[in-house]
Formats: structure tokens, C-alpha cells, sequence
């Protein structure tokens, strides 16, 4: 079995700041795709499904906060925050956006590692998460796999291949 390298995300405006996340990423054994906006971070997490985002709160086109809303009305990528914001209440309202951590810059490779590795864990855990309700479905995710169940219908959709024996386990239970 071929072991795949995580893929990171990172979304900052900063040029510099993203060079090097890139760099201690990659030295890491991460993959790394980089995002200066909201709106490209968007079109990133859509199509290339990344394993883990790192967010900085101030993009130029949109705030972060903003965003991880967006973004948590259909996916459970890990978000964590690296933002130079410092005070509790946006430490807080990061959180209640749907962040799964927050780390203020500056900050340490070594923590920013430790954090990663913890939502990277979180994230294959395969655990189900009510997803929410719209006028006419209720939705369950299964994050093993990203496997949507409308529970109304009985249908599931499927956004990654998953072995047929997760299938089966599925449907049976």
C-alpha cells in the first residue's frame, strides 16, 4: 500500500509567511498548496480536498472568520487558525466559527507541527458528524472517506473512493 503524504493547505496573504510554512512543511514530509485569498481557498478545499487548512484571519478579500463558516457548511477539513490576532474573543469567535485550533503568530515550528499532527489525527478518526438540515433532508457525514447519507431519501453520496468493504459495512448497518 502506497503511503500518501498529507496535504496542507495554506491560506495567507503574506507572501513571505506562506514561503516559509512551505518550507518547514515540506521539510515535515507535507504536501503543500497555497492560497492568498478566501476566494482561492475556497476553489482549493473544493477541488483538491486538502487533509488540513492553516487560515490566517486577515485575507484581503474576505475575513477568515467569514470563511470558516462557509467552509464548515460542507466540509470537516481541520481548520487551524495562525492569525496575529491575540485577544481571547477572537481566539473565541475562531473557535465557535468552526476552527478546530487557533495559534497566534508569532509562533513555533515545533508547535504549529504538534497542532497539525493533532488535527491530522482528528481527521482519521472516521468519526460521524450531523451535518444539518435543509427544507427537505437531513444529512449525516461520515469523515472516513467523506461519505454524505441523506437520511430522508436513504441515498449516500460519495466524494472519494472508497474499498468496497466500507460499502457493504454501510449499507448493512
Amino acid at each position: 500500500m502506497v503511503s500518501v503524504e498529507p496535504l496542507v493547505l495554506i491560506v495567507d496573504d503574506e507572501t513571505p509567511i506562506r514561503r516559509f510554512l512551505r518550507l518547514s512543511l515540506a521539510g515535515e514530509g507535507y504536501r503543500v498548496i497555497e492560497a492568498g485569498t478566501a476566494a482561492e481557498a475556497l476553489e482549493m478545499i473544493a477541488g483538491q480536498r486538502p487533509d488540513v487548512v492553516i487560515l490566517d484571519l486577515g485575507l484581503p478579500d474576505r475575513d477568515g472568520l467569514d470563511l470558516t463558516r462557509d467552509v464548515r457548511e460542507w466540509s470537516s477539513v481541520p481548520i487551524v487558525v495562525l492569525s496575529a490576532r491575540e485577544k481571547e474573543n477572537d481566539k473565541v469567535a475562531a473557535l465557535e466559527a468552526g476552527a478546530d485550533d487557533y495559534l497566534t503568530k508569532p509562533f513555533g515550528t515545533g508547535e504549529l507541527m504538534a497542532r497539525l499532527r493533532v488535527a491530522e489525527s482528528l481527521r482519521r478518526e472516521g468519526t460521524s458528524e450531523y451535518c444539518g438540515t435543509n427544507k427537505t433532508s437531513s444529512y449525516v457525514k461520515a469523515t472516513s472517506g467523506n461519505i454524505f447519507i441523506n437520511l430522508s431519501s436513504s441515498t449516500c453520496h460519495c466524494e472519494r473512493a472508497l474499498a468496497s468493504a466500507a460499502i457493504s459495512y454501510l449499507i448493512v448497518t
